[in-house]
């Protein structure tokens, strides 16, 4: 399942959402909840798995008499979700949800509520995120795995942030920008999860600087990649120490071909045309890893070399060599080649 043709309407639609395929349904709930005039997280996401996953974070806002940490959150993702992003919509739909639960409505004032979202731990709320995203995961169908495997894919961006004398500490903007001329800048990193779409695990850091690279990033989260998964992803996370630490774990890797390799469908040993295994030598130690690191990567790496011409109608042929570790051409056949982008 893919995300990239999700759309969000500009308007709610007057009639609930139909959907017609069982991958539309995710599309569907997300539409819903923007129409949703109540409080749509907190039938999804429970206090408990709240306390269980702030723990001593909450405490500051869990004294208060309205916007403890359950209620703030659920105010928040709300908020997001909707298609009025103010937060006097969401106070709203806080007060729609008190008296649809038999409570006293509040005020309808922000400002209490716009004091706890400030105080809402941001560590915490990126391990919700991630716990929501493998409880999710976990049970998914089987049947929605590619032959059996689950395949998780990466990606980067950046996100510009409000230009404040904290944000540019912590995210500084771009040297070649004038001061006041530029945004903080903020990198991150992604694992998804290709069957659900939903997120596994995320790093964040500065756009520029030691170990902020994507790859760098990358690596603070790779361990969640276990045996038998599948890391699909594109030639930026093709390098040699990337695909042998996939490879030493038990799991598989399908990238585009780094584009400093050189392809030669003639050597190694052919499965077809333009199909074949190769050894990849261990490079030189980059400078960042240490020896006793250095020392524990094979000689080499064998990797299957495919090429694949994407032919459609109106438009040139593209050419796309891929590296996988999935070598046995019997299991995995050229048809087979489901998860590559």
């Amino acid at each position: 399942m893919s995300l990239g043709n999700l759309t969000l309407p500009n308007t709610p639609s007057k009639e609930a959402p139909v959907c017609h395929h069982p991958f539309d349904s995710f599309r569907c709930r997300v539409q819903h909840a923007r129409q949703h005039g109540d409080l749509y997280f907190a039938a999804l996401i429970s206090k408990e798995t709240i306390a269980s996953v702030f723990g001593n974070a909450s405490a500051i806002l869990d004294s208060a008499r309205v916007y403890n940490t359950s209620v703030t959150l659920w105010v928040f993702l709300s908020q997001v979700m909707s298609i009025h992003h103010g937060c006097v919509s969401a106070v709203a739909k806080l007060i729609t949800h008190r008296v649809a639960n038999n409570q006293t409505a509040c005020s309808a004032e922000t400002g209490a509520y716009c004091i706890a979202r400030d105080k809402i731990d941001e560590q915490s709320m990126q391990r919700l995120v991630t716990a929501s995203g493998l409880a999710i995961e976990d049970s998914s169908p089987d049947h929605w795995r590619w032959l059996g495997h689950r395949v998780i894919t990466a990606d980067g961006a950046t996100v510009t942030m409000a230009d404040t004398s904290e944000n540019q500490a912590a995210y500084p903007q771009l040297s070649s920008q004038a001061p006041g001329c530029g945004f903080p800048i903020l990198r991150v990193v992604v694992l998804f999860a290709l069957s659900t779409g939903v997120v596994l695990d995320m790093a964040m850091g500065r756009y520029k600087g030691k170990f902020t690279h994507e790859v760098s990033l990358f690596r603070q989260i790779d361990a969640i990649i276990e045996e038998t998964d599948v890391f699909l992803a594109d030639r930026a996370y093709a390098g040699w120490f990337e695909m042998a630490r996939m490879i030493q774990r038990g799991a598989h890797v399908v990238v585009r071909k780094h584009q400093l390799r050189k392809s030669d469908f003639r050597t190694g040993i052919r499965y077809g045309k333009d199909d074949h295994s190769i050894q990849i030598d261990k490079p030189a130690r980059p400078d960042w890893m240490s020896i006793e690191e250095y020392e524990t990567y094979p000689d080499f790496i064998t990797i299957r070399e495919i090429r694949i011409r994407v032919e459609n109608n109106g438009f040139r042929t593209r050419e796309i060599i891929v590296h996988t570790s999935l070598s046995d051409d019997t299991e995995y056949t050229r048809r087979h080649r489901g998860p590559v982008p």
